[in-house]
């Protein structure tokens, strides 16, 4: 499996609707924001692991997520590394909110296709080098 692979299922979630039930729309709808972001964390180490020639950077782990960040935005980046972190990190705002924060008041339809789409961004902009 691939993170394309996973950016794909998104894809796919995301035009998965229930008429007849609003709440399973939502889920839904979260879980592409979830499945988007996730794409693009793996797709972005994947991005770094290569460039830095480390298989092993960034394995696994809880503080995962923010040590990427951190990477992307260390001593030695790049305008165009800090453009991915800014991409991944407002991507990753939104896969909070859609998991955690279950009343918040949001378009899901509107977040879910801006995950997809910022997905899409980080994938071309990790294509790049």
């Amino acid at each position: 499996m691939t993170p394309d692979d996973i950016r794909r299922l998104a894809n796919w979630a995301n035009d998965v609707a229930f008429p007849d039930d609003a709440s399973l729309t939502e889920a839904m709808k979260r879980v592409t924001v979830g499945r988007a972001y996730y794409s693009a964390f793996l797709q972005v180490r994947a991005h770094m692991r290569h460039r830095t020639g480390d298989p092993k950077m960034l394995s696994t782990g809880p503080a995962t997520h923010a040590a990427l960040l951190a990477v992307l935005r260390g001593v030695h980046s790049t305008n165009h590394d800090q453009d991915i972190a800014d991409e991944l990190e407002s991507l990753f705002g939104r896969r909070k909110t859609a998991d955690y924060e279950l009343q918040a008041r949001r378009v899901w339809e509107k977040e879910a296709n801006d995950a997809v789409e910022q997905a899409k961004e980080i994938f071309r902009l990790t294509a790049l080098q």
